[in-house]
């Protein structure tokens, strides 16, 4: 399947040589329009044309199929970690609050929760947390009232059972959750009004190679997460974020992970699918047959 064609690069700078060039076009199948992208050095000297010529020989949308991040009502089902009173078997949480468009803490507004309950309390990992050198985890969780590799929340009667304290919490922000649960109801058939969006198979995995969806091309493996109150637990990512967990219906390998990183990390990468979409929001649908440019790699090393 192919959403762009290569057709030649140009230069828009009349003060480089005839030998170099500063920009890409690519037709856009879908739209029948031409895509210009600039890149941000000049071709000669800062990019190798060796991986550039091998990408652009391999546009098209990739077979690795990157899974966006659950939706959730973050006001209400994100939490910040607070204070951990073993003693008393309880753990603090602040809960958030919205400033304009972001949100902060709200240190005046915490719930406290009991040992037993937080085995629905997962890590949550935000985008700006990818960094190009680590994942920088900064203490974020998620109500996640789901057993483990289940896409179906637990029931409301278990879940009263289970864990009524986050239950009451949930019940009180019902009107809140279910602006927000409408669109997980039609698409997941789920009737719980806790409900998260964009939940399967594909959210248990051992390992995850994820990616930031907005302003750059940064991508990092990931794995288990070690939580505040010292359980070890999978990482659940934001809507801002995309994830491979899953090839051929079977749990990708540390090595099949390391080796697509590799090619998302190339600035030759960089540069074209962060030219082709916009900064603010950079599609799950990677526009590179990355497979292809593992296999040539591949032959090329043997």
């Amino acid at each position: 399947m192919e959403k762009y064609k290569f057709i030649k690069c140009v230069s828009f700078d009349s003060d480089i040589n005839l030998e170099e060039f500063d920009s890409i076009l690519l037709e856009d199948l879908d739209n029948k329009d031409i895509r210009i992208i600039q890149l941000k050095d000049k071709i000669k000297n800062n990019y190798d044309t060796k991986k550039l010529a091998l990408l652009l020989k391999n546009l098209g949308i990739s077979k690795f199929h990157f899974r966006k991040g659950v939706g959730y009502k973050g006001i209400v089902q994100r939490l910040k970690f607070a204070e951990f009173k073993k003693n008393e078997k309880k753990v603090i949480f602040y809960r958030m609050k919205k400033e304009g468009r972001r949100f902060t803490i709200d240190k005046n507004n915490t719930l406290i929760l009991p040992m037993k309950e937080l085995k629905y309390i997962y890590p949550l990992i935000l985008s700006p947390e990818i960094k190009e050198d680590k994942v920088s985890w900064n203490h974020n969780y998620i109500i996640y009232p789901y057993e483990f590799g289940e896409k179906k929340p637990i029931s409301e009667e278990k879940f009263k059972k289970e864990a009524p304290v986050l239950f009451n919490y949930l019940k009180a922000h019902k009107e809140e959750l279910l602006n927000q649960s409408s669109y997980n109801s039609r698409i997941q058939n789920n009737k719980e009004f806790y409900s998260l969006i964009r939940i399967g198979e594909y959210t248990y995995s051992s390992i995850y190679l994820i990616m930031r969806d907005n302003t750059k091309v940064i991508s990092q493996i990931i794995k288990y997460i070690q939580t505040d109150w010292g359980e070890k637990k999978i990482p659940i990512f934001d809507n801002h974020i995309s994830y491979l967990s899953r090839i051929n219906n079977r749990e990708i390998t540390e090595k099949e992970a390391k080796k697509i990183k590799e090619v998302l990390s190339w600035k030759e990468t960089k540069a074209i699918i962060e030219g082709i979409f916009d900064s603010r929001s950079i599609s799950s649908r990677i526009p590179i047959k990355i497979e292809r440019i593992i296999d040539e790699v591949s032959r090329v090393n043997k």
